[in-house]
């Protein structure tokens, strides 16, 4: 059975790219309000946040980390986290951008 554009961390799953699992600490804005988020992982086309209150399925957000404004929806939620999909596909210098964002925090004693 071809594997291509398959997800590899779950037989049979979705994901087109593998997500490097990062700890980063940011935040989700909506029209609505603002969320401290945690990244737990990201790819050129999504991250999974986690954190309290996270918007609901379809809802547009900003992501901010670090010093990273990025245009955002909501694919999935399930209880304290979502999947988010980037709305332009980040190039392997803004997802390293996203992951030395992350240092940062560490350094700081943020995360």
């Amino acid at each position: 059975m071809p594997t291509f554009g398959k997800r590899v961390d779950v037989p049979g799953g979705r994901r087109r790219t593998v997500r490097q699992p990062v700890v980063l600490v940011g935040s989700a804005t909506t029209m609505e309000s603002t969320r401290s988020v945690i990244f737990d992982d990201v790819c050129s086309t999504g991250a999974r946040l986690r954190g309290r209150d996270l918007p609901e399925e379809g809802a547009d957000v900003i992501v901010r980390v670090g010093g990273a404004d990025i245009l955002a929806s909501v694919a999935w939620k399930a209880k304290e986290q979502c999947g988010i999909t980037f709305e332009d596909t980040l190039d392997e210098s803004g997802v390293q951008q996203l992951k030395e964002a992350g240092s940062v925090g560490r350094v700081l004693g943020l995360v």
